[in-house]
């Protein structure tokens, strides 16, 4: 049992005395520590230890009370300031008003875009793109992403934060790299534990750590022991009870790794003051499990059983931490009892007013469920996760197969951007010249890209996301994941996203700070409404336009972090006209809130401007199913490469009709906002764009641009740019999509398509018919990178052409009359004048 000086110093503590069940634990708990600290400090009596560590739990039970009392005052706060949100600016659609703090809602309502899923973005873009700024802004950009400084980095990383930090034998650029790292975990960490989560600052952290479940489950349970046991701290095993040896806790976390199902350490983890199921704040306020004994051993299990790079793991942390700092920025520690709670209050007040409300509130808890799911990540969570990433393989081979022209669809981004430009008040040429402009401009200078960095709009080529804009989601293992990034680098997707996402936001910015000196009152209307969507209004304005703008090559930017620059009085006035005290704290607080806003602001409208599937997007489509589960996986598959066309409807199509203050179809139709004007500017738009990137798609294709002068040509090019939806193509006669799919590709998913070819292929051997043409066929449909739009016409004419013509004689004229029967065009060289009947080629005739 614990001395009397021991339990006298716990019991001050905690303010009352402990049972016999808590000091046996507390014993246990003394013991454990008392091992621990007499093998660090030999110089330690046995009952100096002993006083020590109790000291030590005495400290965490004060933190904990500390920590208990401050997140249920959060907690408490967040749902307040939620429960009025809905009641004041959503009093007749409570889901809206819960949809609008979840993920964002197109309503003309204040705030009515500032939600988790927004704070979630610019936390994200915050942390990355400011990191990859101060990353190049040293020049060592390049040496970072190459991994050849790797180790050195991961050893500057474990000396910062020691007392006496070495860095022998660690290079300049890796310390100067090293410290990048640190200081935006850092940065992340704060702003987690302000929001209710209690990080502790731990030396020798490097970055979370990954387990790849296929490099894992290659090697069998005692491969994978020796392999880390050698290399693991003494404090892995510390926390060890009742008969669990060393032996059986690794067996555990083994089999958790290999089957990929996440384990909870039993007796280390977060402080025991995070209450409630699902707290965000406790689970990111969890120690780690595995322990490593230097950088060295962490870098080398990081390359033997860990998923993707270093800088992966740097960038993947920093996104997770912003997605939870995020939702309990607006939700709280205890999110989902938040919401739950919230809800029942919202009902309260709808049985009150009227009985068929309530019921259909009650209604609409499913898909607001399926919102919540999607912003706390529980939708992520794999019900199987070998399934989960076999299956998303299949998806990322089929993305490398049917992708390889999505850039010059993509030429449709251009109106689209214009769309949302207009919507801010820019004019229609200038708001037409601004996407065009980022085929000039690229990424921009090294001094724009810091510009970004603060605005928090990303570039995906530079962080390594690929997959977002057609899947919203990039779970797969490390080498199809490199794999994928090379592949939308070499079809010019991730150049093109960049440099439209970086033009946009390069342009509002610079707009914002050409209007510092104008009152609110004076800004246009449709600035005036974009802003304050996001909770900003003229006292907001006012605050931001006195602090000193960003310049870049010669031009002004207006940037969040001049809310940090805002005087203290200033803000004070703020808010004792809002009737606050205007205390520290509150100043604090407002200057944080505008810098989210404006963030929020940028990330938001460029994704909307260059389209990005968002948390209400994937909701929509996944309906709350989980990878690694059957109806989850089907789910995926089916909805393959819809979630770019769904974005343009509930963004795009959205905000048109619903931004500018209508509630309903019917109100947005009448109402003569400019709801009409600016889905008919929308429609027509894409449609002419549609039609330049089709007639650019042909090209490619060595085929002349479909006749201009056709209604039917029309129709087409509307559904290429999205003005008609993802099965206009069809219903118009074209027999592919804007991605080169067929109509079973289109409604079930390319997946569904290739099994259907492969069964069609099993029938033909079945039946004694020749399988090869169409086994071919299905191959190349199904090769990941055959279809890149720079290489497939040469590819057709030098191989494929003379292997479907060897296979099937006539092929090639047979080809040629229905291309122009269907859809009235022909070939700029006909295969069948440089191929003969049959096979051959006269490509070449008479080059000697």
């Amino acid at each position: 049992m614990p001395t009397p000086k021991c339990l006298a110093e716990i019991n001050r503590a905690v303010g009352r005395e402990l049972t016999d069940d808590e000091a046996d634990d507390l014993f246990t708990e003394l013991r454990r520590r008392q091992q621990r600290r007499r093998r660090e400090r030999a110089n330690e009596s046995a009952e100096e230890s002993f006083l020590n560590a109790a000291g030590e739990i005495a400290d965490e039970k004060v933190a904990a009370a500390i920590i208990a009392k401050r997140n249920a005052a959060l907690n408490l706060r967040r749902k307040l300031e939620a429960l009025d949100y809905v009641r004041t600016q959503f009093p007749d659609a409570p889901a809206l008003g819960l949809e609008a703090l979840m993920t964002g809602v197109n309503r003309k309502r204040t705030g009515a875009r500032f939600s988790a899923d927004a704070e979630q973005r610019q936390l994200a873009g915050h942390y990355a793109q400011g990191f990859i700024a101060d990353v190049e802004r040293s020049g060592l950009w390049n040496i970072f992403v190459s991994g050849e400084l790797d180790d050195e980095i991961a050893r500057a990383l474990w000396q910062l934060d020691r007392k006496a930090p070495n860095f022998e034998g660690i290079s300049n650029n890796a310390q100067t790299l090293g410290e990048a790292v640190h200081k935006w975990q850092e940065i992340a960490r704060h702003d987690a534990n302000r929001s209710g989560a209690w990080i502790k600052k731990l030396p020798g952290y490097i970055a979370r750590q990954s387990h790849d479940t296929f490099k894992i489950r290659t090697v069998s349970f005692e491969e994978w022991r020796d392999f880390i046991v050698e290399r693991l701290d003494e404090r892995t095993f510390d926390n060890l009870l009742g008969d669990t040896t060393p032996e059986k806790f690794l067996r555990s976390v083994y089999d958790g790794l290999a089957s990929g199902v996440h384990f909870a350490n039993p007796a280390d983890g977060a402080p025991n003051a995070f209450k409630g199921a699902n707290n965000v704040a406790r689970d990111m306020s969890a120690d780690r499990l595995l322990h490593f004994k230097d950088a060295n051993a962490w870098s080398a299990y990081n390359k033997r059983f860990g998923v993707g790079s270093f800088r992966e793991a740097v960038l993947f942390g920093l996104e997770r931490t912003a997605k939870n700092t995020g939702l309990m920025r607006v939700w709280g520690p205890n999110a989902r009892q938040n919401f739950d709670d919230l809800f029942q209050s919202l009902l309260k007040d709808a049985r009150r007013a009227a009985p068929q409300r309530a019921a259909d509130l009650q209604n609409d808890l499913s898909w607001l469920e399926n919102r919540f799911d999607e912003i706390d990540g529980s939708v992520n969570i794999p019900g199987n996760v070998m399934f989960s990433k076999w299956a998303a393989i299949i998806r990322a081979i089929q993305s490398m197969a049917k992708l390889g022209g999505a850039v010059l669809s993509a030429i449709a981004d251009i109106p689209i951007a214009a769309s949302e430009l207009r919507f801010q008040g820019v004019g229609f040429l200038e708001s037409h010249l601004i996407p065009l402009s980022a085929i000039a401009k690229g990424r921009g200078t090294r001094q724009q890209r810091e510009i970004l960095g603060m605005i928090g709009v990303t570039m995906d080529g530079m962080r390594g996301a690929v997959l977002h804009r057609f899947s919203g989601h990039d779970d797969l293992p490390g080498a199809m994941s490199k794999w994928m990034r090379t592949f939308f680098k070499w079809n010019g997707l991730t150049w093109w996203t960049d440099a439209m996402r970086a033009s946009v936001g390069y342009a509002m910015s610079s707009r914002l700070a050409a209007r510092r000196n104008a009152s609110w009152a004076s800004l246009d209307d449709d600035l005036k409404r974009s802003l304050e969507a996001f909770g900003l209004d003229s006292g907001k304005w006012d605050l931001l336009r006195r602090t000193d703008v960003k310049r870049a090559e010669g031009t002004a930017f207006m940037v969040p972090e001049q809310a940090r620059e805002i005087g203290d009085e200033a803000a004070k006035a703020y808010l004792t006209g809002k009737g606050f005290k205007g205390s520290g704290p509150q100043v604090r607080r407002l200057k944080e809130e505008i810098e989210s806003q404006l963030r929020s602001y940028f990330v938001d409208r460029v994704e909307f401007a260059v389209i990005q599937p968002d948390a209400r997007t994937q909701s929509i489509l996944r309906q709350g199913t989980r990878p690694g589960t059957v109806n989850g996986e089907l789910m995926r598959f089916v909805t393959q490469f819809k979630s770019f066309p769904t974005a343009v409807l509930t963004k795009s199509v959205g905000r048109e009709l619903y931004g500018r203050g209508a509630d309903s179809l019917g109100q947005a139709l009448r109402s003569g906002n400019g709801e009409m004007r600016g889905l008919v500017n929308l429609i027509i738009g894409t449609t002419v764009f549609g039609y330049l990137a089709g007639a650019a798609k042909d090209l490619a294709k060595g085929r002349t641009p479909r006749d201009p002068n056709s209604f039917k040509t029309w129709f087409a090019a509307m559904a290429q740019g999205g003005g008609a939806g993802i099965y206009g193509d069809f219903l118009f006669g074209e027999v592919r999509n804007r991605f080169g799919g067929s109509v079973l590709d289109t409604l079930a998913g390319p997946t569904a398509g290739a099994f259907s070819d492969i069964v069609d292929l099993y029938g033909r051997v079945r039946d004694g018919d020749d399988p090869s043409a169409a086994a071919l066929s299905t191959f190349i449909n199904n090769a990941p990178g055959a279809n890149l739009f720079y290489t497939r016409a040469a590819l057709d004419y030098l191989v494929l052409y003379q292997l479907r013509e060897a296979m099937s004689p006539g092929y090639l004229r047979r080809l040629e009359k229905r291309l122009e029967k269907e859809n009235a065009q022909t070939f700029l060289i006909k295969p069948s004048s440089a191929i003969p009947t049959g096979g051959g080629s006269r490509l070449f005739e008479g080059v000697r």
